[in-house]
Order: structure tokens, then C-alpha cells, then sequence
């Protein structure tokens, strides 16, 4: 299955299933952070609409965020299909659990028009004046080892590799009360220009009727499916088992094959 996503800057972007293969390397991936795997996945997934060639990790980390994960989302519809999203409320604790419509909000996010990374931040007084970008996918993984042990420090990262003065790289001329005003500034920005980049699911709980907001990480739903566990190997064992097929004959099946073996198996209790 394919599913083309359409990208902030126009162009598209063509993602297929992962294949047994490629589950399979993704499940030995040992990166260094949760970002870095999601942008891993996307350099299998991934792919050039008109050559059919991944478009390799170097274009993954030049994503926006929100690109990145409407990518990782077509990931999940184009390997796993529908997909519920599982939540703690908020007030008395419930499991709450929704059904996904992720291929209408690819549709939907299709609608929502382009946008240039380029920012402008202004900053009243003798401030330099400041230009910048949006995040990107490469900034999420660079900044993520330091984002576990010291979020503010990260956040403070996050604002120097996305703001440039006259001077070059980085804001190092603002005093602490312009620093919170250019990252309250490009905070709006992502809000404003990159919503999913950051992508909520409204749900109410049915036990106490609060309602509340989610969020949906695509990279922790495909995880979800044991996608960085050894699910793939658990099935290629039990299929070598039982078929006697070797290694390679049972990783080139499709999924959806692969799970249907794996059924009739177990409807006549092998």
C-alpha cells in the first residue's frame, strides 16, 4: 500500500509499507533517541513519487516537524491501517481509548495550504534584528540527548539553531528577557505555521464525561506495534516452525500475508 503526503513546500512525498526486511532492521536499530528513530523509519519508508528511491536520511532531518510526522503517520495507515489511540484521563484516571481517522486528517492536512520556513522576530529596543526558521526534524535529534537530562538547556538549543542575527548563527547578543521573547515568538510561529507539528486528539473520558486533549505521537504509535521490539523475529520464528520456510522466503511475504499465515496456523492449533 502507498500513501502520498503532500509536504509544506508543495511537494510530495510517496510512503509504502515497510517491508518484513525493513521491520526487521528497524527492530536491530539501537539509536541514540526516540527522534532519531522515527527519522530512521522515515528513510525506508520514504520515497521519491516519480523514481520510487528513498529519500534518505539527509532530506528526512530537512522535514519540518509537522511534515515528519504526517509522514510517520501515512507510515502507520500504509503498514498497520486503522489505529486507536489510547490515553489516561485527566480527571479520574479511565483508560480512554479513540479510533484514528488518520487517513481523513492526511486528507485534511493536505487542505491546509504552504508556508515558508523563513521567520522574522521583532524585538522592540537596540536589539539585532533577527531572522530564522522553523525546527526541523535533524534539530529534534540533535538536541534530544540533551532535551532527557536538561529541557530548558534544550529548549535554549532549539532557539539558537533556529534564530541567526546580522552576525551570523545564533542570538548570542540578546539579554535573558529577549531570549524569552524571541522563543515565545517562535513558538507562535511553529503554532501558527507548523500545526502538526504537535498534533492533539480531543477525547472524553466515558467514566467522569471530562473532556480533554491528547497527544498523538506518530513515532510512539508505530513503536506501539512493536516496531522496536523483536514482534518480527517472534513471527519469523513461529513461521519457520511451522512451515519450515527459511529466514529470507518468510521476510519478503507482505505483512498482511505474513499475519494470515500466522492465522491459519493458529485456527488449526499449530
Amino acid at each position: 500500500m502507498h500513501v502520498v503526503v503532500g509536504l509544506s513546500s508543495g511537494r510530495g512525498i510517496a510512503v509504502r509499507a515497510l517491508t518484513g526486511r525493513e521491520e526487521a532492521l528497524v527492530a536491530e536499530m539501537r539509536p541514540p533517541s526516540p527522534a532519531a528513530w522515527g527519522n530512521a523509519v522515515l528513510s525506508f519508508a520514504a520515497a521519491d513519487p516519480g523514481s520510487g528511491e528513498p529519500i534518505g536520511r539527509d532530506a528526512v532531518r530537512r522535514l519540518s516537524l509537522g511534515d515528519r510526522e504526517r509522514l510517520l503517520l501515512a507510515v502507520y495507515v500504509a503498514t498497520f491501517g486503522a489505529a486507536d489511540l489510547v490515553a489516561r484521563c485527566q480527571g479520574c484516571g479511565e483508560t480512554v481509548e479513540v479510533e484514528l481517522d488518520l487517513a481523513g486528517f492526511l486528507a485534511e492536512a493536505e487542505r491546509r495550504g504552504r508556508f515558508s520556513e523563513a521567520i522574522d522576530i521583532a524585538i522592540e529596543g537596540d536589539a539585532p534584528s533577527l531572522r530564522g526558521r522553523l525546527p526541523l526534524a535533524g534539530d529534534l535529534e540533535e538536541i534530544a540527548a540533551l532535551a532527557a537530562s536538561d529541557p530548558s538547556g534544550a529548549a535554549e538549543e532549539l532557539l539558537d539553531r533556529c534564530l541567526r542575527t546580522a552576525g551570523g548563527p545564533g542570538a548570542p547578543n540578546l539579554t535573558p528577557e529577549r531570549r524569552d521573547v524571541a522563543r515565545a515568538a517562535l513558538a507562535r510561529a511553529v503554532e501558527e505555521r507548523d500545526p502538526d507539528a504537535e498534533i492533539s486528539v480531543a477525547m472524553t473520558c466515558p467514566n467522569c464525561a471530562r473532556a480533554h486533549d491528547a497527544l498523538l505521537d506518530a513515532a510512539t504509535l508505530l513503536r506501539g506495534r512493536g516496531l522496536a521490539g523483536d514482534q518480527i523475529f517472534v513471527e519469523v520464528d513461529r513461521l519457520a516452525r511451522i512451515y519450515h520456510w527459511n529466514e529470507a522466503d518468510i521476510l519478503d511475504l507482505p505483512r498482511s500475508r505474513r499475519l494470515r499465515y500466522l492465522a491459519l496456523a493458529g485456527e488449526h492449533g499449530a
